[in-house]
């Protein structure tokens, strides 16, 4: 009978709120874990909701964690990177272990009415696990953008050994999986969504600088000039919203000197690169002069030699056209003879030519035959 009471329990209570019939009184009387756990606060929040730790050893390691977290101060002074990334490791891994007892817990209590106070405790945990991990990435990329002040130039190997461009791509590229983790967490108002949006912006025109040293430093000056150009007009146009509170306020004050130092840096870079180009043009510009000078002194040459010639006397004969005027205009009009009647003219005078000298030879032969005749 017990079990079949505790089992329709919940329905009941769910006919009764239909119903109207659950008063307050009834809602106090859930039972001795509830009721502690409500009242149970531990004087944390998560994104303006009230945190009640249900567990008090999590609780007493999770104010352990919170401790060292603000033991540790963000400041914009250059570190070691070394001793950085040993701090924020022995923070990381306490905040590590607290979030696995905590999910250890919650695969205990199952679908039991703590199940959404789990819920908050394990999404507080893990959004300070991201932020010190965000805080040290920003902490080296800072220490990384300070080293730059001290060179002038990437191209050779002693300013890749003090400072390497592919490095803080890197730390960049962290960054950038960090936020993505922080921004998909739940219960995101629309000032951390902002907040987020600039610093991802911040961590982006960081990433187009290093990324334009890259190109720089092996030899890609048009490249890394036109990474410049588009960086130079980003960067004026950046602003970080006002701070949200903890634990992104700490964020906040790396964040903040790495936007106002940002466009000084873009600035410099890119004048020293235009610079270096004009440089490397310049023998070829002054080559290419000497050339065009020789050019223009063989023609100046050429021409006094050619106006030398000229001034020869007699002057050399030399063919030139004929004038359209010179040409009988009145040809075209003059009619050719008819030789057509001249030829049959001429025929028949030396027919008349030929039958008078056969009659010739005719008559002297019987003028030659008649004298002999007579002779007899």
């Amino acid at each position: 009978l017990r079990a079949k009471t505790q089992e329709l329990a919940p329905l009941l209570r769910v006919c009764k709120y239909n119903m109207g019939e659950i008063d307050d009184e009834e809602d106090e009387d859930e039972g001795p874990l509830h009721t502690a756990i409500s009242r149970d606060l531990s004087g944390l929040n998560y994104r303006g909701q009230g945190l009640a730790i249900p567990s008090e050893k999590i609780k007493d390691k999770l104010f352990k964690c919170l401790e060292l977290t603000s033991a540790m101060k963000p400041t914009t002074e250059p570190q070691e990177s070394s001793a950085l990334i040993e701090q924020y490791g022995k923070i990381a891994v306490e905040f590590g272990e607290v979030l696995k007892e905590i999910h250890n817990e919650m695969i205990k209590v199952g679908a039991d009415g703590q199940t959404a106070e789990w819920r908050k405790v394990e999404a507080f945990s893990r959004q300070y696990s991201f932020c010190i991990n965000l805080e040290r990435n920003v902490s080296l990329l800072w220490n990384h953008l300070l080293k730059l002040d001290a060179l002038e130039d990437m191209t050779n190997s002693e300013a890749r050994r003090r400072c390497k461009p592919e490095e803080g791509v890197r730390y960049c590229d962290m960054l950038k999986a960090d936020l993505a983790s922080l921004a998909a967490m739940p219960d995101a108002t629309e000032a951390i969504s902002t907040t987020l949006a600039a610093y991802t912006t911040a961590v982006a025109n960081c990433r187009c600088l290093f990324l334009a040293l890259c190109y720089v430093s092996m030899g890609k000056m048009p490249e890394g000039a036109a990474l410049f150009d588009m960086l130079h007009s980003r960067t004026e146009e950046q602003e970080l919203p006002g701070s949200v509170g903890d634990p992104l306020e700490r964020l906040h004050v790396l964040f903040g000197p790495i936007c106002e130092i940002l466009p000084t840096r873009v600035s410099t870079w890119r004048c020293r690169v235009l610079a270096q180009m004009c440089a490397a043009t310049l023998p070829k510009a002054a080559k290419a002069a000497v050339g065009a000078e020789a050019g223009n002194a063989g023609r100046r040459a050429g021409a006094l030699s050619k106006a030398a010639t000229l001034t020869a006397f007699p002057p050399a004969f030399r063919a030139i056209p004929c004038k359209p005027l010179v040409f009988d205009l009145a040809f075209p009009a003059i009619e050719a003879p008819d030789f057509e009647s001249l030829l049959e003219k001429k025929g028949a005078t030396d027919a008349k030519g030929l039958f008078g000298k056969v009659a010739g030879v005719a008559g002297g032969l019987g003028s030659r035959l008649s004298g002999l005749w007579g002779r007899k």
